[in-house]
């Protein structure tokens, strides 16, 4: 999967093409800081988080060390933004399994914030995953993380089983198919932020229609969300 093809170019070949060359030349940049976390992601893979120096780290990212250090005190601050690049969507998660709004709204909310999350994250998640998965000791937050969405997702997919909003389905089979849908989409689509918006949106209505068998519930959960700007 890590090598599909996406308009000619695999997205191996994307990751490769970005190798040591210069991206960002002024360090004190917000692109700066996505090129270091980029370029950590990449060197994580390749040679493990143990072997990977800050000094590697803003050399693939074509910046010098004190620019580096501008942004990051060192390699575990790097590892903590990556962490939290992955907790956007399950603080939403967490407001909307507590939330007083019918289930589809809510199911809506966290499933866009959640694609959104991973077609903006500075390594796509299924690389992120990986380096989690082969370090739990550097990514210690990962795997709590991801099963505290899958149980607050089950919670707003019981809801609206409860309330007749959702047919009698098992909530944890509903969310383990809402999250491979989210996952597969934003594996897919990866690298295309200028269309994270649409992609995101897309998604949310297929998991609401998945739960719903209407195209109602979730027109009129994207018509919450769009109000709420």
């Amino acid at each position: 999967m890590g090598v599909e093809n996406t308009g000619g170019v695999t997205r191996t070949e994307k990751r490769a093409a970005g190798r040591g060359r210069p991206r960002s030349r002024d360090g004190g940049s917000e692109d700066t800081r996505r090129d270091l976390l980029v370029a950590a992601g990449e060197l994580f893979l390749d040679r493990g988080v143990a072997r990977t120096t800050m000094s590697a780290i803003a050399e693939r990212a074509g910046i010098n060390q004190s620019s580096a250090y501008y942004w990051f005190a060192g390699k575990e601050a790097v590892l903590a933004a990556l962490a939290e690049d992955n907790r956007a969507s399950l603080k939403v998660a967490r407001e909307q399994a507590a939330a007083d709004a019918p289930a589809a709204d809510r199911l809506y909310r966290v499933v866009r914030a959640d694609i959104a999350q991973m077609l903006t994250m500075a390594l796509p998640f299924h690389e992120f995953e990986r380096a989690a998965t082969a370090s739990p000791e550097d990514f210690p937050s990962f795997a709590a993380d991801y099963a505290e969405l899958r149980r607050l997702l089950a919670v707003v997919i019981a809801s609206g089983v409860a309330s007749g909003e959702f047919p009698a389905v098992s909530p944890q089979s509903g969310a383990d198919s809402v999250i491979a849908l989210a996952e597969g989409l934003a594996l897919r689509h990866y690298g295309a932020a200028d269309r994270a918006g649409d992609v995101a949106h897309l998604g949310a209505e297929m998991a609401v229609r998945m739960m719903t068998s209407s195209p109602v519930p979730a027109a009129r959960a994207r018509l919450a969300v769009e109000a709420d700007g």
